[in-house]
C-alpha cells in the first residue's frame, strides 16, 4: 500500500512523530507513508505508482530472460 497524502492537517495527526498509525511487521512489510509539500498529492503518488510499475516490470523482465536461459535456481 502507498500513502500519498498532501501536507496539511491530516497528515500531520495521521502521522505525526515519534508515533504514527502506518506500522510494520516483524519482516519489515507495511504501508510507505510519504508527504507532498504543495498539495500535489494526486500527481505525487501517480509517480510512485509508476516508478513502483517499473520496479516490478524490471524484475519480470529479468526473472523471464533467466527462465528463458534454462539458468537454475541455485
Amino acid at each position: 500500500m502507498i500513502v500519498s497524502n498532501a501536507t496539511g492537517c491530516s497528515s500531520i495527526y495521521g502521522g505525526s512523530a515519534p508515533s504514527t498509525p502506518y506500522t510494520h511487521n516483524n519482516k519489515g512489510q507495511g504501508p510507505a507513508w510519504a508527504n507532498s509539500l504543495f498539495e500535489d498529492n494526486a500527481e505525487y503518488g501517480y509517480g510512485l505508482s509508476l516508478g513502483a510499475s517499473k520496479l516490478r516490470d524490471r524484475i519480470a523482465l529479468r526473472m523471464n530472460g533467466a527462465i528463458t536461459e534454462g539458468l537454475s535456481e541455485h
